[in-house]
């Protein structure tokens, strides 16, 4: 008697193999959901960088101040110039990513650390913010109980900087 050569598969090696298809995906996926929020913060760090830029480039174009501010629950970016708010000719309205939002802005003061939560930030026709005494962070975030935002940092000196907050400056 020879032993008939085996064709195929059973049942049984086919739903092993299936279930551990299917335990592999299920650990993927919050591993793979966590990579993309990341990649949606650091994308919308990158929008406020760029407005902040394009915010200096027009004021100092122009030679007029230009402001940014927030509208819309804090997921879209506002620039205008100052002079002519309201104006939808000059008026840049930037929206941030699904679900990601700005959660605050404040005026740092360098001589002394205190530290002012304000709604706008204003650069004059030079390109400056017209306080040389103070730096401005913008904190973008997932929402109010993010515990990884990025703070977007427009320094006294001109330079826009971002970093995730409590990480010693880490970039994004």
């Amino acid at each position: 008697m020879t032993a008939k050569s085996r064709r195929g598969y059973t049942t049984m090696e086919l739903m092993l193999v299936l279930a551990i298809v299917v335990i592999t995906g299920a650990l993927a996926v919050p591993l793979i959901e966590n990579m993309l929020a990341g990649n949606k913060l650091t994308a919308a760090a990158d929008v406020v960088k760029s407005r902040l830029n394009d915010m200096r480039t027009r004021a100092q174009e122009s030679n007029e101040p230009f402001k940014l501010s927030f509208a819309e629950n804090g997921n879209v970016i506002v620039v205008e110039p100052v002079n002519a708010v309201g104006d939808e000719l000059q008026t840049q309205r930037t929206e941030l990513p699904k679900d990601i939002v700005i959660l605050g802005c404040n005026a740092i003061n360098c001589e002394d650390g205190s530290v002012e939560s304000i709604t706008e930030l204003v650069v004059q026709g030079d390109g400056t913010t017209g306080s040389p005494a103070q730096d401005f962070e913008i904190s973008v975030g997932s929402g109010p109980g993010d515990t990884r935002p990025i703070i977007v940092r427009f320094g006294r000196d001109g330079a826009i900087k971002s970093s995730y907050a409590n990480e010693g400056g880490n970039k994004p």
